[in-house]
């Protein structure tokens, strides 16, 4: 009888989830077959048969199983006769145990180990019992690798997060996602939080020369963009509550930190996904108008943003770490390390989203800044949206520029004439 117990593939998880299980208890296996396939926090395992045999279990697709304890047994066709016979003859069994009837089950080591130390099965009252477990109730100590921990500080306290009042829907958390954040709290610091920056370098001018709040900046632009594309990725748009569910907000409210040293707000642009990129220039300076007026500002504006925007790029800085709000999954952050490099950072909660997500955001959201600049021999690096083409070549086909389209959901795009027109 051969016990296969589930592995430890990285120091931080203390479970797995059941994917698949390809075997039902009491099939017939060959060597080499997957009998299971698990998922950890990092990883999906296939699970091989180590020989021919019966394979023996009590897993359900979706469970989650402690790393450590039994996955499956395997036993040779003559073992698994015995256990049948050892089952058909329990009442022979029970007689030795004072006439109870088992309640939980047992291997065939777990029977003979039970009777080499005098163990009265009768005692187990649940589950499905392996010699170890004879063993650890016996006492006996059972050379195993283990994991220590130096002490540390005491962890903080993580707290469900707060959801804002604007309209949400909950979602639930996949059980691979639900392990993850069990490990990330675990963590040597509780932390939850990833960043990941990307560099963008303009090519030149923009197409269009912006009001002057946004003079050598592209800040608008960030904040235009991400608005919109944040729809492609909800889970950036959100709050994590616990740990099984997150909300995702209905609206895109892009909160624009405001801060001259001695008062930081972040005041939010209402449904910024919905704006011109001509109107989110003026919200942005309506509201810095109201916030440098030292007036009463409305709750709603200080209270509602989904996500937040910090813009440092007028300063020295050339690097940050933008914290995230408790009732958001994202916060942005832009500095510029010259006059046409700039760095944006994009700090997510983990627990929520992913970082190959995040950097996939964040290389679209750079590609659709870039759209607004001319390279330096004054040409657009435009492209066509259906095939790639790019605007020097449509200019050499003797065309005069792409055709903006708008698609049905919304979004504004380039087509080049044969697409637009059919080839």
């Amino acid at each position: 009888m051969i016990e296969i117990l589930v592995p430890r593939e990285n120091v931080n998880d203390e479970s797995v989830i059941i994917l698949e299980v390809n075997f039902a208890s009491g099939s017939k296996v060959k060597k080499g077959d997957v009998i299971v396939s698990i998922e950890t926090s990092k990883t999906n395992i296939d699970i091989d048969a180590p020989e021919d045999g019966v394979v023996a279990h009590k897993l359900e697709k979706g469970d989650e199983v402690d790393v450590g304890s039994l996955l499956f047994t395997l036993a040779s066709g003559q073992d698994f006769e015995v256990e049948i016979r050892g089952q058909s003859n329990a009442h022979s069994i029970e007689s030795n145990l004072g006439n109870q009837k088992l309640k939980a089950k047992f291997s065939i080591a777990a029977i003979k180990r039970a009777k080499e130390l005098g163990v009265n099965l009768s005692q187990f009252d649940h589950g499905w019992l392996t010699s170890i477990d004879v063993e650890k109730h016996a006492g006996v100590s059972i050379p195993i690798a283990i994991y220590q921990y130096a002490a540390t500080d005491k962890k903080p306290e993580i707290k469900d997060a707060p959801v804002l009042a604007s309209t949400s829907t909950k979602v639930t958390l996949s059980k691979r996602k639900q392990a993850e954040a069990k490990n990330l709290i675990a963590g040597d610091h509780g932390s939850t939080t990833s960043t990941i920056g990307i560099e963008i370098k303009l090519l030149g001018e923009r197409l269009v020369v912006p009001p002057f709040l946004f003079k050598d900046s592209i800040s608008d632009l960030i904040a235009f963009e991400a608005s919109k594309l944040l729809r492609q990725y909800p889970e950036l748009n959100g709050s994590y509550i616990d740990e099984k569910t997150w909300a995702q907000y209905g609206q895109v409210n892009f909160g624009w930190s405001f801060d001259n040293g001695k008062n930081l707000k972040v005041l939010a642009i209402k449904n910024a996904d919905t704006l011109s990129l001509g109107d989110l220039q003026g919200e942005v300076g309506r509201l810095l108008d109201l916030y440098d007026s030292g007036t009463t500002i409305p709750m709603d504006l200080l209270n509602e943003s989904t996500v937040t925007f910090s813009d440092l790029s007028r300063s020295p800085a050339s690097f940050m770490y933008p914290l995230i709000n408790g009732h958001q999954t994202l916060i942005l952050g832009v500095v510029r390390k010259s006059k046409y490099t700039f760095e944006i950072f994009a700090s997510f909660d983990h627990r929520v989203s992913e970082g190959l997500s995040v950097v996939n955001f964040l290389t679209e959201l750079k590609s659709r800044v870039l759209s607004y600049f001319f390279d330096k021999n004054g040409v657009v690096k435009l492209s066509c949206y259906a095939c790639g083409k790019s605007m020097v070549e449509e200019l050499g086909l003797g065309h005069r520029g792409f055709i903006k389209m708008t698609l049905a959901n919304g979004e504004d795009e380039n087509l080049c004439r044969n697409c637009f027109e059919g080839w």
